[in-house]
């Protein structure tokens, strides 16, 4: 169940990536393309060596003939289901593995970071600028700067409010 959760998670990630590519979602694809290909690799190993060997060697010590039916069919729906899981836990890695070779929506999601980034540093520039505009009015108003901590005070007050040292 793990590896349809992670293939069904990898499919729906690359086709988001695909949409809006970011950064964060090339990093997530990256990680679980490596995960779904290890596992992948585990399931297909246990399935050629544990299964499939373990179904040929108790083959003929079955001495009733229903039993034997009965644990081919068995043997063939353990085999349809995990030739499944791995064929799907394979599709999903070839198509991270192609998300995350395409130069197109990494330099996409690159140009977005930097656009966020951006974004950000205007914002702060702004928080800034507002700051330093209220310690203008602040100034204008025959405030006082405290020697101790910085901060201004109003000019009534004979103490810091902030870390009461004398004016």
């Amino acid at each position: 169940m793990l590896h349809i959760g992670l293939a069904i998670a990898l499919l729906v990630l690359c086709g988001s990536y695909k949409d809006y590519p970011t950064l964060s979602k090339r990093t997530g694809i990256n990680v679980i393309t490596i995960i779904l290909t290890v596992l992948t690799g585990i399931k297909a190993l246990a399935v050629l060596f544990g299964v499939i060997p373990s179904y040929y060697g108790t083959e003929s010590d079955i001495p009733y003939s229903g039993l034997s039916v009965f644990s081919s069919v068995m043997f063939a729906i353990i085999v349809i289901y995990y030739g499944g899981v791995i064929t799907l836990s394979v599709i999903a890695c070839i198509k991270g593995y192609k998300c995350m070779s395409n130069n197109e929506l990494t330099s996409a999601a690159y140009s977005e970071q930097q656009r966020v980034n951006a974004a950000r540093a205007q914002q702060i520039y702004r928080t800034q600028s507002a700051a330093n505009v209220q310690q203008s009015f602040t100034t204008e108003n025959n405030a006082w700067q405290c020697k101790s901590c910085g901060k201004y005070n109003e000019s009534d007050n004979k103490f810091c409010i902030y870390c009461g040292h004398i004016r």
